[in-house]
């Protein structure tokens, strides 16, 4: 019931990530706010950032997938690889891609919207998730906790 509970939660988080970044892209439309007086620099971080937060969340998929086909154990969370830096990377890459987007559009108010996201996940559906996963796994994951960060 739990691993269910835990999946609900992470496969509507590219969604609402989705539902932040399109309301600022809307907000901007109506309220157009440059965030850097160069274009080009800001066009530039963007698609750093844009290229960036994939890699990110193909590693954070990697890692989940390595530990997760590990034989040896019979209850295993992740713990490694990305996850030793950040214990949601998925949610980091997110954000960033939120923010490479908003540097694309140099929108002030699009930058608004990683940062509400943000707070809406670490406020309402991180600790959700995160105390679903010290249930199942008691001493491990409040282990885990003590020595990752939440975002990075």
């Amino acid at each position: 019931m739990k691993r269910i509970q835990i999946a609900q939660h992470v496969s509507s988080t590219p969604l609402l990530f989705l539902f932040f970044s399109t309301a600022g892209i809307v907000v901007h439309i109506f309220l157009p706010i440059r965030l850097i007086l160069n274009p080009m620099i800001s066009t530039l971080l963007g698609v750093i950032l844009l290229i960036v937060a994939p890699l990110v969340l193909i590693y954070a998929h990697h890692s989940r997938a390595v530990s997760t086909t590990d034989k040896n154990k019979k209850e295993n969370f992740v713990g490694s690889g990305i996850y030793t830096y950040s214990r949601h990377p998925q949610y980091v890459a997110y954000v960033l891609l939120m923010i490479g987007l908003a540097f694309c559009m140099n929108s002030l108010v699009a930058m608004l919207a990683p940062v509400v996201a943000v707070v809406f996940f670490t406020f309402a559906i991180i600790p959700h998730q995160e105390r679903l996963l010290s249930e199942q796994f008691p001493e491990a994951y409040d282990e885990y906790k003590k020595k990752v960060p939440m975002w990075i």
